[in-house]
């Protein structure tokens, strides 16, 4: 809720390599507050970095969050 009430039109995704003895993907979506400060919306953790895994990410993001109003987001990726 926090996301529909205070933060831009914004969701910034990406994934990180986790390295040392827990190895795998570490991928987060974080929106823009008012502020342009950061917040953060999601967090998860795969084996592998591929598309099914992204598709599952993004559509977990997609549930939690829902479809509270229509408005356009703008995503943003490295790729």
């Amino acid at each position: 809720m926090g996301y529909l009430e205070g933060c831009r039109p914004f969701i910034g995704l990406d994934g990180y390599h986790l390295k040392g003895p827990h190895e795998g993907i570490l991928f987060y979506a974080i929106a823009l507050d008012a502020n342009c400060g950061v917040y953060p919306l999601a967090l998860g953790v795969c084996e592998i970095e591929c598309s099914d895994t992204w598709k599952w990410f993004v559509m977990l993001l997609h549930e939690h969050m829902g479809m509270h109003e229509k408005r356009t987001v703008c995503f943003m990726t490295d790729r």
